[in-house]
């Protein structure tokens, strides 16, 4: 037994109201549960009760034993003195409001069907499947599900653009140098995402916009921040690099601050995924599109944003994967799946957060719009709901998937989702 379940149990009224009474007998009537509370204090507020012959609105704690109000220390809390119902799974002793006063106490152990609790339990519990509903999901509504996937899709939303709005706030509320710190942190995808945006936070945009006409110049600082030109070279574009490097790290202070070689992975990479190809990349977007963020704003679909970002790499960087080791093959651009990458997770939540910031939802509308305009990508987790006979077309339902997978079912929060109670309503558990 949980307090989870109690929770559930309480929220959704699946217990018997006959002859409800307190540990003292006392008539209750329930005429309102209360809002579920996620912050401190009680578990629900703004409950309506009835106790004997006198009307109650405050808050409602759960506990699965009595004495559990004191061992949270609830006596010492006076977010607790509104409470005016404790509801508990064993009452093994009473307790006392922080102001001394008595609690009315509900016993649910006395009625609840057991039967139905243990189905319930053994529900969340299960172990078979990584989706814990995955042998029942069929029978919810088309409409749970899809309501379900809504949420989950703006969860993830809003999480990613509450990061988005943190280092807006640590960047003085630049959005230029935010989408930069982003941009660069998904060049490296997940392998080198944090390397990459190490070295986005030791070379400030305003160097790099300061230097947008020349392309050797940005290429140079991103390399050298990143520390792939250290060494002695006898190849031509290298020194180059070094040379002008050595003059602009004098110059912007940079000198210390470059990555050691050792941050990089390359192990079990696709050349074309290299972080030097990517630099070379980033160096042609800021080169060709300095002012990122106002571009992402200006631009109406997904089409024009992935042509602003399909840009040329200087010649060099067409024939080399690493420094001084020339390629057989020409290196490839951006390809279509990197750019859908780059704008799921770039280009949509610095939308949202932009949204959020100016509390305009339209730019909230413009970000899963592209994400509808975008296919689905594929990984387990759309594997899995597909499997399961689920939808996955565009990235706003592969982006729902993966996060009702790792909001809900990996952390086995069915009480929480809209699917897991439409299935353990009592009646689906006869």
């Amino acid at each position: 037994m949980t307090e989870a379940v109690l929770h559930f149990v309480w929220q959704h009224q699946y217990f018997s109201k006959n002859n409800l009474q307190t540990t003292d007998g006392q008539a209750i009537t329930i005429l309102r549960t209360g809002q579920y509370n996620t912050h401190a204090g009680a578990d629900f507020t703004a409950a309506f009760v009835r106790i004997g012959e006198v009307d109650w609105v405050g808050s409602v704690e759960i506990h699965k034993k009595s004495s559990d109000w004191d061992a949270h220390a609830h006596t010492q809390d006076a977010r607790y003195n509104n409470v005016i119902l404790h509801v508990v799974w064993q009452h093994d002793r009473e307790v006392l409001r922080p102001d001394g006063s008595p609690i009315p106490t509900l016993v649910l152990s006395e009625i609840v069907d057991n039967k139905w609790l243990k189905r319930c339990e053994n529900f969340i519990q299960q172990e078979n499947d990584p989706i814990p509903c995955a042998a029942q999901i069929g029978q919810v509504s088309s409409l749970h599900q899809m309501a379900m996937f809504d949420r989950a899709l703006a969860e993830r939303l809003e999480q990613k653009a509450a990061r988005v709005l943190e280092w807006f706030e640590q960047n003085g509320r630049d959005w230029e140098e935010t989408t930069y710190w982003l941009l660069m942190q998904n060049m490296g995808f997940k392998t080198n995402a944090e390397p990459m945006l190490s070295l986005a936070q030791q070379l400030p945009l305003r160097c790099l916009q300061k230097h947008r006409d020349q392309l050797l110049s940005l290429e140079a600082m991103l390399f050298g921040i990143g520390g792939w030109i250290k060494e002695p070279s006898n190849d031509l574009y290298i020194c180059q690099l070094q040379k002008e490097y050595s003059f602009l790290a004098h110059k912007y202070t940079l000198n210390g601050k470059e990555l050691s070689p050792s941050q990089w992975k390359l192990l079990r990479m696709r050349p074309a995924n290299f972080p030097t190809v990517r630099l070379a990349q980033m160096a042609a977007i800021l080169h060709c599109n300095p002012h990122l963020f106002s571009l992402l704003l200006e631009c109406t679909t997904v089409a024009e944003l992935k042509a602003f970002l399909r840009v040329p790499m200087s010649e060099y960087w067409t024939k080399h994967y690493l420094p001084e080791k020339e390629s057989s093959q020409k290196v490839a651009q951006l390809g279509d799946e990197s750019l859908n990458n780059i704008i799921i997770n770039t280009a949509v939540p610095l939308l949202v957060a932009y949204g959020q910031h100016l509390q305009q939802q339209r730019w909230k509308e413009k970000a899963i719009s592209w994400l509808e305009t975008l296919y689905a990508e594929k990984n387990k987790i759309t594997d899995i709901w597909k499997n399961l006979g689920l939808t996955m077309r565009t990235a706003a339902d592969a982006q729902a998937g993966i996060a009702l997978y790792q909001y809900f079912c990996e952390k086995k929060q069915c009480l929480h989702c809209q699917i897991g109670t439409a299935l353990l309503r009592p009646q689906n558990n006869a």
